[in-house]
């Protein structure tokens, strides 16, 4: 079963809705390959960005200060501690993410996609680390294991840019508006970050109908 998977490394519904999928697939069993796919919420985010995640969500969504920390960040923290994450989000450093979705297109060549997802999720959702700065990306990219010399052209030369806008071409193309976005074997979807119960229905569901739509022989073999 294959997993695609539209996502952002600042979403923390991304990260979320990560979570519940990965304990639903652990729980059924199920053999699951996962792609993950560059979704960018904000393209147009500058870099060197001088205020703090309160004061980009405020901008963003017309609220002050106080307002935003009250009603978006500290529910999220308290949804991300329920599954087991810990997020520190007075901590958080906004920034722009396209080379971040080049690392993991970067990372998945050498079958570590999945591990640098996660290190970039951590060092945002978690550490506080700028991962637009290519210092930060070079040395969260060292910790999965990629190749430095790989990295450092990756980065210079913004290998993998047309990777990245084909994946939201192809978002726009299955109106993807949102995210996260999981789509199971090119025809099955399920929007946000659902919890583990739901996903894990969803699981054995499609599991299901793949094994009827199988083709199979008759008893005289006459359709094999």
């Amino acid at each position: 079963m294959k997993i695609e998977i539209w996502s952002d490394v600042v979403c923390p519904f991304c990260y979320i809705g990560k979570q519940n999928l990965e304990a639903a697939v652990a729980e059924s069993g199920k053999k699951v390959t996962i792609d993950w796919k560059s979704f960018e919420l904000d393209p147009t985010h500058k870099e060197n960005y001088k205020g703090d995640l309160a004061d980009w969500l405020g901008q963003r969504y017309g609220k002050d200060r106080q307002t935003t920390i009250n009603s978006m960040i500290l529910p999220v923290e308290q949804r991300a501690a329920e599954v087991g994450l810990e997020f520190n989000l007075n901590q958080a450093v906004p920034a722009n993410t396209n080379m971040a979705h080049q690392l993991i297109h970067l990372a998945s060549n050498s079958g570590l996609q999945n591990e640098m997802k996660n290190e970039l999720l951590k060092a945002y959702f978690t550490n506080g680390k700028d991962i637009g700065k290519e210092k930060v990306l070079k040395e969260l990219a060292q910790n999965v294991g990629l190749d430095a010399s790989e990295v450092q052209e990756c980065l210079e030369n913004r290998t993998y840019s047309d990777n990245v806008k084909q994946d939201q071409h192809h978002a726009r193309q299955l109106g993807i508006s949102g995210v996260p976005f999981f789509l199971i074997d090119g025809k099955y979807s399920i929007s946000g970050a659902q919890p583990k119960e739901v996903f894990l229905r969803a699981l054995k569901e499609i599991a299901s109908k793949i094994e009827e739509d199988a083709p199979s022989c008759g008893t005289d073999n006459s359709v094999c």
